[in-house]
């Protein structure tokens, strides 16, 4: 049986009030092995994997969801060489600034659970038509 990894972590919600520390959950599923979850408040986000994994050295993703390091210098512990992870919508941005160290060992147990390069062979294919059906 594969397990499920998740860990518990403070990030700061950096927003027009300034930094603000909040809760939030990183979660990862074996039989979703492309996709990493956060929630915060009630609210998850999808993000591939692989795209926080190039965050880590450098700006990753395209999309509505980007994550690079964070190279604000400020006097914030843990802010100053932190991961941002951005959410961008159409007239709206958000963004997360977790702790390095946090993501990198998350991202660790991840690649513990499901080697990279080997996420096909861990989808299940049933339960995610069976996702899909129920989401239309």
């Amino acid at each position: 049986m594969r397990q499920h990894v998740t860990h518990t972590v403070i990030a700061l919600f950096a927003g027009s009030s300034g930094h603000v520390p909040h809760t939030l959950d990183l979660s990862y599923d074996p039989a979703d092995p492309f996709t990493v979850r956060i929630r915060i408040e009630g609210v998850v986000w999808d993000i591939d994997r692989e795209t926080v994994a190039r965050g880590l050295t450098g700006p990753a993703g395209d999309g509505a969801i980007r994550v690079a390091p964070y190279a604000h210098v400020c006097r914030r512990p843990g802010l100053s060489g932190g991961i941002a992870v951005d959410f961008l919508k159409p007239g709206e941005f958000g963004r997360l600034v977790l702790n390095r160290t946090d993501l990198c060992e998350f991202l660790s147990a991840t690649y513990e659970a499901v080697r990279a390069g080997t996420e096909s062979a861990h989808l299940d294919i049933d339960a995610t038509i069976a996702r899909l059906r129920d989401a239309a």
